[in-house]
């Protein structure tokens, strides 16, 4: 029994991986050259959007929101559950979860006022709390859209292996998240619980993210970890302020 126990404990989470960090990178190669040139389109509908919602409110996020929905129901199918899950079985409940996530993203378009802005102008400090929520949430929609696709290039990787929003499944929980960041008025009803359902299900796959990378040995591991950190962060203080 003891020997049984030490074989156990012999093993390193990499050692349950079913495939190889060479295998899993190349599959971002093999969906880019597949849609090329749609991350072109995705990352300047992306800015237009970004930009849109910033200046313009409610309207531009609701649009937003149906972007945001089109890219995980279209990363859920095409990657996931088309390329990912036929070398990880596991993968294929990650897929109905970005399905699961792109409904719940029509939805918050459809019944929410997105933006809160009776909230704003509450106190001061609630202001304060808002712009550094807004700033945070810019950032984050930032990395996701023009410095992710560069990551595999700074790790030494080919550029043809980057991660673009609309077509990769982190770049698109970052920029969801940060969404999520930027849209943090308040609200009631469902809207309230479809809001916390996007948040949980946006957290729940950067977390899923960042323990695959790190299984893999993958420094990038630290990125997702750090985006759900800092929007959780930011939106858990956002709501203290609220109080």
């Amino acid at each position: 029994m003891s020997e049984a126990w030490a074989d156990w404990l012999s093993y390193r989470p990499s050692d349950f991986l079913m495939f190889s960090p060479r295998t899993y990178w190349r599959l971002f190669e093999l969906h880019n050259t597949e849609w090329w040139p749609l991350q072109w389109l995705a990352v300047a509908l992306g800015t237009v959007g970004g930009v849109a919602a910033h200046l313009y409110g409610v309207r531009a996020n609701r649009l937003v929101a149906f972007g945001l929905a089109v890219a995980w129901a279209f990363v859920g199918w095409t990657f996931l559950a088309e390329l990912y899950a036929p070398i990880n079985w596991a993968v294929i409940g990650l897929a109905w979860l970005f399905v699961a996530q792109a409904v719940t993203l029509v939805g918050l378009a459809l019944l929410l006022n997105l933006r809160g802005p009776a909230a704003w102008d509450q106190s001061r400090r609630l202001r304060r709390s808002a712009g550094a929520r807004r700033l945070a949430a810019i950032a984050l929609w930032a990395f996701a859209l023009g410095i992710y696709p560069w990551l595999s290039w700074l790790q030494g990787r080919p550029l043809t292996q980057g991660e673009v929003f609309g077509l990769a499944p982190d770049p698109t929980v970052v920029a969801t998240l940060a969404w999520l960041l930027a849209t943090g008025g308040p609200v009631v009803g469902w809207g309230r619980w479809l809001r916390r359902a996007a948040w949980a299900m946006a957290l729940a796959c950067a977390a899923a993210s960042a323990a695959t990378l790190a299984t893999m040995g993958e420094p990038q591991a630290m990125v997702m970890a750090l985006a759900g950190v800092l929007s959780a962060a930011c939106a858990w203080r956002w709501r203290a302020d609220l109080r």
